[in-house]
């Protein structure tokens, strides 16, 4: 037995909407996590069904009413894609590095062969004399075929340095250096701080294309710039290009937190929510620096949270007072309006009208349920009776406790005083407002049936 209490109410339509939340929030990432991959060439059919099946699990455990396992999986899911997208633009932007570098290594091979077919009187093909309008596959087939030819012929004592070493590679029978070996050597070491910047604007161009542009065009300019400023232009951009992919990332983070909202938004029937939704798509986003974003990510979040803690009061006021009227304590109408008025009600029980229920606080945060007693100048309290009330207050309680949590409906009791350790509240009745207050909510009866 105890005597007031202080309890926390979780319902379950609380805990689908925030399952909901949680499962649109995956929806929204895996979306923006599959358009990056797809822009990009970075994820297969096989990829996108392995992640919609994830998705499919989620909601199936919210199906089952699993939903601490789905509060905790969802937010492993997210930070999985985030971190699997991030993965895939280094690897790509590691291939197309790697690419960039084979690429230079077979043009410079194709000038030094055409130069040596060109001193031998040989026709050189296109593909070696302007390798620029070819492909590196085209160009790598017409290396082999001049190599083969070159090899066939008898080198004269008369060759530059340079042909010498060609015709030591292509000489049979010898132990010599391959020939990818050799064309790996046709382009000396790039410089570090440009190929850093080349895999910089990579994963720049992956992430924002349109940014990208710019960028391109200056780093494609850079050999025509004097020897001396090469270096300080390369610092520069690189310094440019790495703020650009840190506010692209910061976009691609923020537009992923939007969609989440404006899913989650749009799980609510209210018209506030309705109304950021209308605000949210008329942004043009694309033209929208990072810090917009935010202002608007932190306005919806904000919003977002309001409204289902509004929604969470209502459900839990709801639920408490059907659970007591089933209980046999009277609920009048305008009850839970007066409730969130005035911060408190009270409720008569109705085989034993002197003694009743008060319910206060915030339901968000905590509830606080007290037996109390009624009296009025006619009948006098009895303090005898109080041990009686208590005593039935908390078989309620325990009867509350276990309806609610046959409908799933979370009640814990946080902080119970014990009987006898504060006194029963007493409330003393105006006979003839409480015979008025009857005949209104009568009548207000009478007319919802109606």
């Amino acid at each position: 037995m105890s005597g007031p209490k202080i309890v926390k109410i979780v319902t379950r339509e609380e805990l689908i909407d925030i399952c909901r939340g949680h499962i649109a929030a995956l929806k929204a990432a895996a979306g923006q996590w599959e358009r990056v991959g797809k822009r990009n060439d970075l994820i297969t059919e096989g990829d996108i069904a392995a992640v919609q099946a994830r998705i499919v699990a989620m909601e199936q455990l919210l199906s089952a009413g699993k939903f601490a396992d789905l509060q905790k999986r969802v937010p492993a899911e997210i930070a999985f894609l985030t971190a699997d997208v991030e993965d895939r633009l280094q690897k790509m932007a590691d291939a197309k590095t790697s690419e960039q570098t084979k690429e230079k290594r077979l043009r410079a091979a194709a000038v030094t062969i055409s130069r040596a077919l060109g001193e031998r009187q040989t026709p050189i093909p296109p593909e070696l004399s302007n390798p620029a309008r070819y492909s590196s596959q085209e160009i790598e087939a017409a290396i082999s075929k001049a190599m083969v030819t070159i090899s066939e012929s008898q080198v004269s004592s008369e060759l530059s340095e340079r042909q010498k070493e060609l015709a030591s590679v292509l000489s049979e029978g010898e132990e010599r250096t391959s020939r990818a070996t050799w064309l790996q050597n046709q382009v000396e070491e790039s410089d570090p701080k440009l190929s850093a910047l080349e895999r910089q604007l990579y994963e720049l161009k992956a992430l924002d294309p349109q940014s990208a542009f710019v960028f391109e065009e200056r780093v494609r300019l850079l050999p025509d710039e004097p020897a001396s400023r090469q270096s300080l232009l390369i610092d520069s951009l690189t310094i440019d290009v790495v703020a650009a992919k840190r506010e692209a990332k910061d976009r691609l983070s923020l537009m992923t937190e939007l969609a989440s909202l404006k899913a989650q938004l749009a799980l609510l029937d209210d018209q506030a929510a309705a109304q950021r939704l209308e605000a949210i798509d008329s942004l043009e986003t694309s033209d929208l620096l990072s810090s917009e974003l935010r202002t608007m990510v932190d306005s919806s979040s904000s919003l977002l949270e309001m409204l289902r803690k509004e929604k969470a009061e209502l459900d839990r006021r709801r639920i408490l007072l059907s659970g007591l009227a089933e209980l046999g304590y009277e609920i009048k109408e305008g009850m839970e309006t007066a409730w969130v008025e005035n911060g408190r009600i009270v409720l008569k029980r109705a085989a034993d009208p002197d003694t009743g229920v008060e319910l206060g606080g915030n339901p968000q945060a905590a509830l606080q349920m007290r037996a109390v007693a009624f009296t009025n100048t006619a009948s006098p309290h009895d303090t005898a009776n109080d041990v009686k009330a208590e005593t039935k207050f908390c078989d309620d309680i325990a009867q509350l406790r276990s309806r609610l949590a046959s409908t799933g409906t979370e009640f814990a009791v946080i902080k119970a005083l014990g009987v006898g350790a504060t006194p029963v509240k007493t409330i003393v009745v105006d006979d003839e407002r409480e015979r008025r207050y009857n005949a209104a909510d009568h009548r207000l009866s009478e007319q919802s049936r109606r």
